[in-house]
């Protein structure tokens, strides 16, 4: 007769799991971490997967989940202001940007500031942001940037040089870039 099955009485690996993860979600989000454990995976993953593949009328809902929930999230208030601009809500785009700033400065939520205002009409501003807090030495760290900052040129008027940089956004290797490149080059004739 085979030996009776017994439960192990070693460490449960899932619970291990959930462990690390909670510690590196203290450790890389600060405080918020916990928010975000407490709260659940599903917004945070949809608000972020959505918004990186492109989906933005689809990722809107889940971020705004997200932002309600964790009103400090500038990542969250950065998505969602990114999405809505994108989907044609400037204005209130253009608040989510703000407030993602104001959040979490850093170049991605300035790139974010700058396409919002380009796209709602404040051009000067938009390329003030884009040269104080994105650029480099006058240049962008990736082709991402490079869609906004020829939006920005765009909207400035500079219409040459928006196109110069969708260009090399659309034949980069960032697929987001070179999808929103074309679709930018067609829009903005």
């Amino acid at each position: 007769m085979p030996p009776s099955p017994q439960r192990s009485s070693g460490p449960n690996v899932v619970l291990i799991i959930l462990g690390v993860l909670a510690a590196g979600l203290l450790v890389c989000c600060g405080g918020g971490g916990l928010l975000v454990w407490r709260t659940g995976f599903s917004d945070v993953v949809a608000c972020a997967n959505l918004t990186a593949s492109g989906e933005y009328k689809k990722a809107i809902p889940a971020c705004r989940s997200l932002v309600a929930k964790l009103p400090r999230s500038g990542e969250g208030h950065n998505n969602l202001g990114w999405c809505l601009t994108l989907d044609g809500q400037f204005q209130e785009g253009l608040v989510e940007a703000r407030r993602a700033v104001e959040l979490e400065p850093s170049p991605t939520t300035y790139d974010t500031l700058a396409m919002a205002l380009a796209s709602s009409g404040y051009s000067e501003e938009a390329l003030q942001i884009e040269t104080e807090h994105v650029m480099i030495n006058g240049y962008v760290a990736n082709n991402a940037q490079r869609v906004t900052l020829g939006m920005v040129y765009y909207a400035a008027g500079r219409k040459q040089e928006a196109y110069n940089q969708w260009e090399i956004a659309r034949t980069g290797s960032q697929k987001q870039a070179q999808i929103l490149a074309r679709e930018f080059e067609a829009k903005y004739p």
